[in-house]
């Protein structure tokens, strides 16, 4: 039987053999396996004899100990890292704990230096009342107090308007010192104490050798010098100069001098009346003395109508009358609010006209001159050449044209200077007879200006006829009269259009549509590259505002270059600083254009009419700014609207005023359910302001949104007004019948060419192509709108549009079908809001 080589293991005896190696110092560890086969591995490479073992008896004492020096050794290696850790983290706390003591010291230092401060400021106050109380005031210059020998020895010079500049004040009062002869008396210059004011301080130190009598002397010369003379300034206001006084000096000799002025409203000569005391306030009669206080700032009527021989009957009479225009101006406001219109412009405050004062101080020579000069220089050159009279019949204005003038003119619009309306107009044509002699007055009104030259463009374009040479008179040399605060003046116009004439704007977008149309045609734009694939459009224009767009800048700085060509030949430029330029945010190229040598930097927000106009824009962001002008709009005639006329009439004037500047331009945008929400309630809010409905004690901010919202629905609908959001969907609808009839026209406009761009029906081939367009989530929100336009129309609404009769009778199927209700389910009815 063979030998094992196994080594062998005694269990359950009380000495148990184990393996052991020859290692010093390691016969007492129990050894894991790892480190077994380490002491294994350092060990001679020499084997031991086969059948040879080593054992170690171990028993329950030994497992004991070794057990406990283990746990020893776990836990002195845990107190070390615990120790490491605890230290690391006080170490961390009193950095922390340094710097806030740090803080806070640097807290004291400050609370300190603001204690001292605070205790400067309050000693200074003191001084201050101190000051006052005594009778010391002052103006404070540099830091410190004005004393009173300072204030004693200035002079105090005024007349101008309030808010004049200090440049202008000072400049008036050296020319009036030196025209006086005042300067030899003056030793410091003028000054003002601050950059706008209505008055100019004069000091006037006492000089070496000199007693206080002649420093007083002195001064004096310069008051008898304002008084004896009328020094006016550039504005017609008369110069003053008196001696500096204190507030309640000043407040002395106010009350005394209004006195004076009373007397003096009933009385031609009061100076044998009267004698005022201005330092006192007193004023003397024969031996008696009536003492005013100076701060009781009241008037005797009594003793006022004994000194005048008058009864008290005249100021009772006063305040009657003063009671019957107060009553008068109620009313007037009344019948403003009912939508009296003449009432109404008589109420509105008038606007401010301060602009005269400003530029008279910032010109150096006489202001009307110099706009005389510019104005000069703008309208100089070559004027044209007159022709010879037209020796040929002029056809006179056909019942026909006639009719169809009349037709495109607008109703209820205010009147020229001429006093004619559409209404006379039509008046006068409705009575028999009326239309041939309004044909035959306006043939031969036209007719007068035959004798003039004419261009040569309408030649070209109309040849040489009547009618020409009347448009072309407008372009004669003619002179114009120029009136301004300062003077008047005539100013020859060799060049542009005349001035004040109704035809003039007409002539005008005539000859920049002509500019435009050339520029295209000769420089062949249509060849371009469509921005837009299938509209061939590359421009448009309203007057002689035009738009144009392009792929690129420099595709824009071209035609721009070209355009200005074509205008150097008629004698016009752009005006590079009014240009704008707006670039898509997805453009990623140059976002600059030159126009005639101005830089123009590209916008991402173009304002068009007041509005600012975006890519990507909500329409909320659209309307916002006019609800904000509507606003702006009510507070500023809240006079009239929140009077204590009757309500009915107040909401429709209010109608006509906020609601005009919030949907003049709505009919253009696209209505939707949110956006017409924000209007009606806005509209609502405008009501409650009208309304003056406040908040009750007894009731919350909610509750009173609640009452106030609904009694401003009952009132709109008492007083038979429709809603804001209403009239916008209306608007829509008849514009856009507008829209789609033009393209009938023999010469469509623009709107009706972008309004049938990519239809309906186009973006509905689109998504059936495979390669089709793909637009933004902009466009479907159209393409939704026109689907309801079909659903109201029965059909194809552009097609339903050409029939005017059948499109209005249309139009309440969809008002009703986008229209809001007027309230929601929790109110049942519209109450009574009275």
């Amino acid at each position: 039987m063979a030998k094992s080589n196994k080594q062998k293991v005694q269990l359950g005896g009380a000495d148990i053999p184990v393996p052991v190696n020859d290692v010093a110092g390691d016969s007492d560890d129990l050894m894991s396996p790892t480190k077994k086969r380490a002491s294994e591995a350092a060990q001679s490479s020499g084997k031991r004899e086969r059948g040879t073992s080593q054992t170690l008896s171990l028993d329950y004492n030994s497992l004991r100990d070794l057990l406990r020096e283990q746990s020893a050794e776990l836990l002195g290696k845990q107190k070390h890292q615990l120790d490491e850790a605890i230290g690391e983290l006080e170490t961390r706390t009193f950095s922390r704990v340094d710097a806030i003591q740090n803080q806070v010291v640097g807290l004291e230092e400050k609370h300190e230096s603001f204690e001292a401060k605070l205790g400067e400021l309050e000693k200074g106050l003191k001084h201050i009342e101190e000051m006052v109380k005594g009778g010391h005031g002052g103006s404070a210059s540099g830091g410190s107090f004005v004393s009173e020998d300072k204030r004693q020895s200035t002079l105090v010079v005024g007349g101008w308007p309030k808010d004049s500049r200090r440049k202008a004040i000072l400049a008036d009062l050296k020319e009036a010192l030196e025209a006086l002869q005042l300067t030899k008396y003056q030793d410091e210059p003028a000054f003002c104490t601050g950059p706008r004011r209505s008055v100019a301080l004069v000091p006037m130190g006492k000089r070496q050798s000199e007693t206080p009598q002649g420093h007083r002397d002195r001064m004096f010369k310069f008051v008898q010098a304002f008084a004896a003379a009328e020094v006016m300034t550039r504005d017609g206001v008369r110069l003053w100069c008196s001696f500096s006084k204190t507030p309640e000096q000043r407040q002395i000799s106010s009350h005394a001098g209004l006195i004076k002025r009373v007397l003096a409203r009933f009385l031609d000569d009061v100076s044998d009346l009267v004698d005022i005391e201005w330092k006192t306030g007193t004023d003397v009669r024969k031996t008696e003395v009536f003492d005013d206080t100076p701060r009781k700032h009241w008037i005797n009527v009594g003793l006022i109508s004994v000194l005048t021989k008058q009864t008290a009957q005249a100021v009772r009479v006063r305040n009657l009358r003063k009671k019957a225009r107060k009553t008068w101006e109620t009313s007037r406001v009344e019948r403003a609010a009912q939508g009296d219109w003449h009432a109404f412009r008589a109420t509105k405050h008038s606007a401010d006209t301060g602009w005269a004062e400003g530029y008279a101080a910032a010109q150096k020579e006489d202001p009307h001159q110099t706009i005389h000069d510019h104005l000069t220089e703008v309208y100089r050159g070559r004027p044209p050449r007159p022709c010879a009279a037209l020796q040929e019949e002029v056809q006179a204005f056909t019942i026909e044209e006639l009719e169809v003038a009349l037709g495109q003119m607008q109703g209820g619009k205010a009147v020229g200077c001429d006093g004619t309306s559409k209404e006379l107009l039509v008046g006068l044509a409705g009575i028999e007879g009326g239309k041939q002699h309004l044909a035959e007055f306006f043939t031969k009104a036209f007719d007068s200006l035959d004798r003039e030259q004419v261009l040569t463009k309408l030649i070209d374009r109309l040849g040489d006829t009547a009618e020409t040479r009347c448009w072309r008179q407008l372009l004669q040399e003619n002179v114009g009269f120029l009136q301004t605060p300062w003077g008047s003046s005539h100013v020859r116009m060799q060049q542009g259009i005349r001035q004040g004439a109704i035809e003039s704007p007409i002539l005008f977008a005539l000859a920049a549509e002509l500019c435009l149309a050339e520029t295209a045609r000769r420089f062949r734009w249509d060849n371009n590259k469509q921005l837009f694939e299938g509209f061939t459009m590359h421009e448009m224009l309203f007057m002689d505002d035009s738009l144009l767009w392009g792929q690129g800048t420099q595709e824009l700085e071209t035609r721009i270059k070209q355009l200005m060509v074509v205008l150097s030949e008629y004698g016009l430029k752009l005006n590079g600083s009014k240009c704008q330029l707006l670039t898509s945010p997805h453009w990623g190229g140059a976002k600059f254009i030159h126009v005639g040598g101005v830089k123009v930097e590209a916008v991402h927000t173009m304002e068009i009419m007041g509005l600012p106009m975006r890519v990507g824009m909500s329409m909320c962001e659209l309307i916002g700014p006019l609800l904000s002008r509507a606003k702006s709009k009510f507070w500023a005639a809240k006079h009239v609207l929140r009077s204590h006329a009757p309500v009915k009439g107040r909401l429709q004037l209010m109608e006509r005023l906020v609601g005009g500047a919030v949907q003049w331009c709505l009919a253009a945008f696209p209505p939707d359910r949110s956006d017409i929400g924000l209007l009606n309630s806005t509209q609502q809010l405008i009501s409650v302001w009208a309304m003056k409905l406040g908040k009750r004690d007894s009731e919350n901010w909610e509750g009173f949104r609640k009452r106030s919202h609904r009694a401003a629905r009952a009132a709109l609908h008492h007083a038979n007004l429709e809603r804001w959001g209403t009239s916008w969907i209306r608007k829509w609808w008849r514009y856009s019948g507008h829209r789609a009839r033009g393209l009938l026209r023999d010469a469509p406009p623009i709107r009706a060419h972008i309004d049938s761009f990519r239809t309906l029906s186009w973006w509905t081939g689109e998504k059936r192509k495979k390669d089709g367009l793909q637009h933004t989530h902009h466009y479907p929100k159209l393409m939704n709108m026109e689907r309801a336009m079909d659903a109201a129309a029965g059909e194809e609404w552009r097609v339903v549009a050409q029939d005017r009769v059948e499109w209005r009778r249309r139009e309440q199927t969809f008002v009703d079908n986008l229209d809001l209700p007027w309230s929601s389910s929790r109110q049942t009815q519209l109450l009574d809001w009275q």
